[in-house]
C-alpha cells in the first residue's frame, strides 16, 4: 500500500512538471494548508500542516501535527498504540531547479506526545531537519505536491513493554499536498 501511494506521488510530481509555472507561484509564498502521509522511525503516520509566509515572503513558518502508530510485541500478542508529534520550524523559499519544481530545507523544534500506554513521560522535546522537493500544480495556483526526507531527535522509550523499543526518532519521511489559500 505504501509503495502504491509513493508511486502515485512520483507520477503526479512528474506530471506537474510538464507545463510552465505561473509567475504568481514563482515569485511569492502564500498561506498554505496541507496533509501528509509519512514515517517517523519505523512508524507510519498521517498529519496536517500549515505554512505561513513571514520575512518578506522569503521564509515560511511551518506547523505540522501528525499521529503515528507504534506496533510492538507485548507478551505473545502484537499491540498497536498511537502517539502524536508536533513540529514547528522555518522553511526558506528554496530555489527552483525547474519551472515548476523547487527544493528547500526546513528545520525546527519537534515535540513528541506518547500515549499513557507507551510511556509515563508526558512529552519529549527535540529537533528535526528535512530536505524537500516541491512540485507546483498550475491549475491550483500555488498549490503543490511535496516529498521530504530528514531526521528527528524527539524520541522516547516505551516503559510498559518487555523489549522497551524506542519510537519517534530517526529517519523522517513525508509526502503530501499543500493547498494555497
Amino acid at each position: 500500500m505504501k509503495t502504491r501511494i509513493l508511486l502515485g506521488v512520483i507520477i503526479l510530481s512528474i506530471w506537474s512538471v510538464s507545463t510552465p509555472l505561473s509567475a504568481q507561484t514563482q515569485h511569492s509564498e502564500r498561506f498554505r494548508i496541507g496533509f501528509q502521509i509519512g514515517q517517523s522511525g519505523l512508524d507510519f503516520g498521517l498529519g496536517l500542516n500549515m505554512s505561513i509566509p513571514i520575512v518578506r515572503e522569503v521564509v515560511s513558518l511551518r506547523l505540522t501535527a501528525s499521529n503515528h502508530w507504534l506496533t510492538y510485541q507485548q507478551a505473545e500478542t502484537s499491540v498497536s498504540t498511537t502517539y502524536q508529534i508536533v513540529r514547528l520550524g522555518t522553511a526558506p523559499m528554496g530555489w527552483f531547479v525547474a519551472d515548476r519544481m523547487r527544493v528547500y530545507g526546513e528545520g525546527g523544534v519537534s515535540v513528541l506526545f506518547p500515549s499513557a500506554e507507551l510511556s509515563a513521560t508526558r512529552q519529549t522535546v527535540g529537533g528535526y531537519g528535512v530536505f524537500g522537493f516541491e512540485c507546483f500544480v498550475q491549475e491550483a495556483y500555488g498549490s503543490s505536491l511535496y516529498f521530504e526526507i530528514g531526521g528527528t531527535s524527539a524520541g522516547a522509550q516505551t516503559s510498559s513493554t518487555i523489549e522497551q523499543p524506542s519510537f519517534g526518532a530517526g529517519l523522517l519521511i513525508n509526502a503530501g499536498f499543500r493547498l494555497a489559500l
